[in-house]
């Protein structure tokens, strides 16, 4: 398992994914974006 994997199953991440699902398109890319520089910190 890579630590991607890892992350992506963390019970935080998984709420995260569910309420980006549930956002308007704009909102969405804006949280996934700052979702992604977060864990990946880029």
């Amino acid at each position: 398992m890579n630590n991607e994997d890892e992350l992506s199953n963390l019970p935080s991440v998984r709420w995260k994914m569910m309420n980006l699902q549930q956002m308007s398109e704009t909102k969405h890319k804006v949280a996934l974006e700052t979702l992604r520089k977060t864990l990946w910190q880029q």
